[in-house]
């Protein structure tokens, strides 16, 4: 006699393929529910968030100590990039509840949400790399340095705007709109590298003063700020758009959850029963098994 035990049978007659394919079977299980495909998506959201944050506070805290030279146009985009990481992150706290309370129209209202995202991160993209290319040009930065620096050399300007061109020629280490000429006699101390342990009375010369000029320098630093920030966006697209569709998955997965807990809700208690009831067919049999046994005692009664 062989014992029916399908454990011990399965145990015994399984191998070592038939245990890998059951662990892949639960691997790809817990990687297509819905709890590890929010969890991916929140990640990817909140990365590219940091990224945009990132990106637009660096950039906000560099060009604001040149902001009189800039303009107030130039910090649309920086303000801008760090609005949509905000909307990120609240974005993702709306995902997640979504998919814990199982609401099918809250996932809906995420996926609208990240669309949007995607496509404020497409012009932040396309903007990134046509200010790079402004601020190649010279169009950025010309006019507002031109018309100050005519102020500064003939004493029109105020004292935070003197402030403000010594500290650019000192830390860029440049002289001047166009170069040092434009200075004429009056060499501002700003121009020329002092260094360490120098007592007064200083001279600046031009043995000494940087020969690199203002707006060259504060252009190429203003261009490639802008292209790093144009590159960091295309990638940050890109995992968007994986972003989004995990979260046209999940409301998949959500909505199928809601049509099936719906259904069973409508099924009756009998109707539920009979789909799951396991019963025996005693039609194949001519009378009940131990019907006989009655049927004679009740004769024997009678007779």
């Amino acid at each position: 006699m062989r014992a029916n035990y399908p454990e011990v049978e399965y145990s015994m007659e399984s191998t070592p393929f038939q245990w890998l394919k059951m662990k892949l079977r639960q691997m790809w299980s817990f990687l297509n529910s819905t709890s590890f495909l929010m969890s991916t998506a929140t990640t990817l959201l909140i990365t590219t968030g940091l990224s945009l944050l990132t990106s637009g506070i660096v950039l906000l805290v560099i060009a604001g100590k040149y902001f009189i030279f800039l303009g107030d146009s130039f910090f649309v985009l920086p303000i801008f990039i760090t609005a949509v990481a905000v909307i990120i992150f609240l974005t993702s706290l709306l995902g997640y509840y979504g998919v814990k309370l199982k609401k099918y129209d809250l996932v809906v209202a995420y996926i609208a949400i990240l669309v949007i995202i995607l496509v404020f991160e497409i012009i932040i993209t396309i903007l990134g790399f046509e200010l790079s290319d402004y601020a190649y040009s010279r169009r950025i930065i010309n006019y507002h340095m031109f018309e100050l620096m005519k102020e500064y050399k003939i004493g029109y300007v105020e004292g935070y705007e003197t402030e403000y061109w010594d500290n650019m020629q000192s830390e860029l280490k440049c002289c001047g709109f166009n170069g040092v000429n434009d200075w004429g006699s009056q060499i501002p101390l700003s121009c020329c590298h002092i260094p360490s342990g120098s007592q007064t009375p200083f001279q600046c010369t031009y043995q000494n003063l940087y020969q690199t000029s203002c707006r060259n320098r504060l252009r190429w630093m203003i261009a490639d700020f802008a292209y790093a920030i144009g590159v960091t966006c295309a990638i940050v697209t890109c995992l968007q758009v994986v972003t989004t569709a995990l979260a046209a998955l999940i409301a998949y997965k959500v909505k199928h959850q809601e049509e099936t807990l719906g259904e069973g809700l409508l099924d009756s208690p009998m109707d539920r029963a009979s789909k799951t009831a396991v019963g025996t067919d005693y039609s194949q049999y001519q009378s009940i098994p131990g019907g006989n046994i009655y049927e004679s005692d009740t004769n024997n009664v009678l007779s």
